[in-house]
């Protein structure tokens, strides 16, 4: 599909044998995701960060540590540690 790296100077490289097409390939991706997305992401979480108080309560929170507890218990018994 192509064979360099991108760079922030010239971000885009063509399809080898699609010119029209354009792709990014760079190494270092996330540094060039746009400042919306990053505040979009952060908008979706502070609500959630605001409940982190009501953690014992709140369902996000509950599901999330039953959901961790899940994955915890499935490690072998000398990697699991007390229950948080």
């Amino acid at each position: 599909m192509y064979d360099i790296n991108t760079t922030f100077d010239k971000p885009t490289v063509p399809v080898k044998d699609f010119s029209d097409i354009q792709v990014i390939s760079i190494d270092h991706l996330p540094s060039l995701l746009p400042r919306e997305a990053s505040e979009a992401f952060s908008n979706d979480l502070l609500p959630y960060l605001r409940e982190l108080s009501n953690r014992e309560s709140n369902q996000v929170w509950t599901d999330a540590k039953k959901l961790f507890q899940q994955k915890v218990s499935t490690l072998p018994t000398e990697k699991q540690q007390r229950e948080l």
